[in-house]
């Protein structure tokens, strides 16, 4: 009797179990935004080791800075201007009141670019691109804007 009732008692706790799991999935929204199992060298997000670190743009231009981010899975990107650790952008939202900055991803080449409007000498600087990871991963990317030296002048 006692071995029928341990019995019962286990496969009961294993359904619970198993029911708490869903439930808790279900509740953080991965139920509908399952998680790619990535397999080979890589088995989580990395950096395209062909993207730029480099950008060179002209004051009152429009400067581009790519973020090539490979098997990103559920993870999420974010560009931070590092001369003040602002968070500019997570994904498509943008967190800086500046309209000038905005992000954007071309699927096609699981590329997430910044996009700077209208670039001002104080534009100039490291950006990172960061993938939301545990530890974090980090691309940076200079921005270098040249014709500044003539705006000083004009100014």
């Amino acid at each position: 009797m006692k071995t029928k009732a341990c019995s019962r008692f286990f496969i009961t706790t294993f359904w619970i179990l198993v029911l708490l799991e869903h439930c808790t999935v279900f509740l953080r929204g991965e139920a509908s935004h399952p998680v790619k199992r990535f397999t080979g060298l890589y088995t989580g997000p990395y950096f395209d080791p062909t993207t730029t670190a480099n950008i060179t743009t002209q004051l009152g231009t429009h400067a581009y800075l790519p973020c090539r981010v490979k098997q990103l899975g559920n993870k999420s990107v974010s560009w931070i201007r590092r001369r003040d650790a602002h968070i500019l952008t997570v994904d498509r939202y943008t967190f800086i009141a500046d309209e000038r900055f905005q992000a954007f991803l071309v699927e096609a080449t699981d590329t997430w670019t910044l996009q700077v409007k209208y670039v001002q000498a104080r534009d100039a600087g490291q950006y990172e691109c960061q993938v939301s990871t545990e530890p974090k991963m980090s691309h940076f990317i200079v921005l270098n804007v040249v014709g500044m030296y003539l705006a000083f002048i004009l100014v």
